[in-house]
């Protein structure tokens, strides 16, 4: 059986689609196969950071609602990396049919990523599969503490025991100014391990309007190979924050 992430927040905004297309490069420049999957219902966007709306034919709920095969469906947008786009509408999918397909498809690829769409919806999280690892996203500010805090309850009470933290556009010199706030403060306040740190990188909005995410001469892209490693259980230290 594959690996299944899912990608969260508890607010939009943090980067959630930016990490999942990014993590799915670095598995693939190690030779997985990996599924993108957008559920961020009337607001997907990962067939546009590949360049790939113009080939979009089916989505998520043609698969959940219509039993439509998952071949029809998937669409392949580079070597190894297929994608499952999101409903151009709201509520186009049953969430609970959902969480049974998830158990289903991780066994066709090495790597299942969801992205989520953003904010607390129950429903949702009491479908995931409790072997799904959450990593919630969010900037290194008292309300991105306070909206990782919040959402890992509601994981929690769905069973989902892991749970992680990813802070993104990560800038050490607003860090080094700022002497009420660190990496421990939001650890503490948030009861989350950090999984990573992607640093902030002024080329990643053209990247994506551009479809051409990811050069792998991206800063933060080496910031998602280290995430990538740690999923697959890789012992990998995080770098001095002034060395991201």
């Amino acid at each position: 059986m594959g690996f299944l992430t899912v990608i969260a927040s508890g607010k939009g905004g943090t980067g959630k689609s930016t990490l999942s297309v990014g993590l799915a490069c670095a598995f693939q420049k190690r030779g997985r196969k990996v599924l993108l999957i957008d559920v961020d219902e009337g607001l997907r966007c990962l067939d546009l950071m590949f360049g790939v709306s113009d080939r979009l034919v089916f989505d998520i709920g043609d698969i959940i609602n219509y039993s439509k095969p998952l071949d029809d469906v998937v669409l392949n947008v580079t070597e190894n990396i297929d994608l499952i786009a999101a409903p151009a509408t709201l509520n186009g999918y049953d969430k609970k049919r959902f969480g049974e397909f998830l158990h289903s498809v991780t066994d066709r690829y090495d790597h299942v990523i969801v992205d989520c769409p953003a904010g607390l919806d129950v429903e949702f999280f009491n479908a995931l599969p409790i072997f799904s690892e959450v990593l919630i996203v969010e900037p290194l500010d008292m309300i991105g503490c306070r909206s990782a805090a919040t959402l890992e309850t509601l994981l929690h009470a769905a069973g989902i025991k892991h749970v992680f933290l990813v802070i993104n556009r990560f800038d050490y010199f607003v860090l080094k100014g700022n002497s009420t706030l660190s990496l421990d403060d939001i650890v503490d306040k948030s009861g989350l391990m950090i999984r990573g740190v992607v640093p902030y990188d002024p080329n990643l909005p053209l990247l994506s309007a551009e479809g051409k995410l990811f050069d792998r001469n991206c800063v933060a892209f080496r910031a998602f190979c280290r995430i990538a490693d740690r999923l697959e259980a890789k012992d990998v230290p995080l770098p001095k924050l002034n060395n991201l």
